[in-house]
C-alpha cells in the first residue's frame, strides 16, 4: 500500500526532494532520543519481540504467545502555500518552510515522548519514568553540574551499569551548560570527559537524563521512518504530512538517572 501518496499532489519530484532535505535538517535538531541509543529501521515490522513466551495451552501440541511491544503510528498535517511551492520549484531560498519545521519538531516530540516517557495505557514504558534510581537535583550553579552529573554516573556504576554515558539536556539545562564556564574551562567539556559520551538537546526532558549507552538498554525501531506524504490541495494551498511508525523496547530499566531541578 502506497501511504504517502506523493504522486497524486501538484509537486514536481525537484520540490519534493527540498521538501525531503529540509524534514531531515529539522529532524536531525529535534529528534534527540535515537542519538543516544541503538536504532534500527526502517525493518518493516508490525511489532517489537521481547524474547519472552506466554504458555497458553499446555497438551501435545503447546501453543505458547510471543511478548512483544507495540509499534505507534504518529502523524501530523501541515499546509503549505502553493506560491511558496512554485517558487521552491524556480530555485528561492528564501521559501516559507515554518509549516514543515513545526510539523518536524511536532512529530520528533511525539518520538521522544515515547522513549522518554512511555504511553499512558499502554505496556510501553519510557526511560525516565521507569529508572528506579534516585533522583540526582541539579544546583542552581552550572559551574557545579559536573558534580551532579559525576554522581549520576556513579550510581549507574554501582548498580553494574556501563558507559560510556549519553547526557539528555532539557532545554533549560543546555542553556545554562553551554553558558557557563568553571575556572576558564567551558563546563560543556568536563561533562563530556565525565560521561564519555554525547550531550544532547533534549526538547521533551525537564531537566536531564543520564543514560548507558553500553547498547542493549534501550531498543528504539522504526518499522516506517519519517517521510512526507500527500493529503489534499486546493488553488491556494497544498496539505501535506509528515508520519512514522515506530515502537521503543526498555531492556535495562536500571539503565538511566534522571536529574531534576530543585524549583
Amino acid at each position: 500500500m502506497n501511504r504517502l501518496h506523493r504522486e497524486l499532489a501538484p509537486i514536481s519530484d525537484s520540490a519534493w526532494a527540498a521538501l525531503d532535505a529540509e524534514a531531515a535538517d529539522n529532524l536531525r535538531v529535534f529528534l534527540a532520543a535515537r542519538r543516544l541509543m541503538d536504532f534500527h529501521g526502517p525493518t518493516g515490522a508490525t511489532c517489537l519481540p521481547t524474547g519472552r513466551v506466554e504458555q497458553v495451552i499446555n497438551g501435545d501440541v503447546s501453543v505458547a504467545r510471543l511478548v512483544t511491544v507495540e509499534m505507534f503510528e504518529f502523524n501530523t498535517r501541515f499546509t503549505m502555500n502553493r506560491t511558496e511551492l512554485e517558487a521552491l520549484e524556480r530555485g528561492a531560498i528564501d521559501v516559507d518552510f515554518d509549516p514543515l519545521r513545526e510539523a518536524a519538531r511536532g512529530i520528533a516530540n511525539a518520538e521522544d515522548n515515547l522513549v522518554f516517557h512511555g504511553v499512558e495505557g499502554t505496556a510501553t514504558r519510557g526511560i525516565r519514568t521507569a529508572a528506579p534510581h534516585e533522583v540526582v537535583p541539579i544546583p542552581p550553579d552550572y559551574t557545579e553540574y559536573p558534580v551532579a552529573v559525576a554522581e549520576a554516573v556513579s550510581i549507574l556504576r554501582e548498580a553494574g551499569v556501563g558507559g560510556p554515558y549519553g547526557l539528555a539536556l532539557g532545554p533549560r539545562c543546555y542553556r545554562g551548560v553551554m553558558e557557563s564556564t568553571d575556572q576558564g574551562g567551558l563546563v560543556v567539556d568536563h561533562l563530556r570527559t565525565i560521561t564519555g559520551g554525547p550531550l544532547v538537546w533534549a526538547r521533551t526532558i525537564d531537566g536531564a537524563l543520564l543514560l548507558s549507552m553500553q547498547g542493549g538498554d534501550h531498543h528504539l525501531e522504526a518499522s516506517f521512518d519519517v517521510a512526507l506524504g500527500y493529503r489534499n490541495h486546493d488553488a491556494d494551498a497544498v496539505e501535506l504530512f509528515l508520519t512514522e511508525t515506530v515502537g521503543f523496547r526498555l531492556d535495562g530499566d536500571d539503565a538511566a538517572v534522571a536529574l531534576a531541578h530543585g524549583d
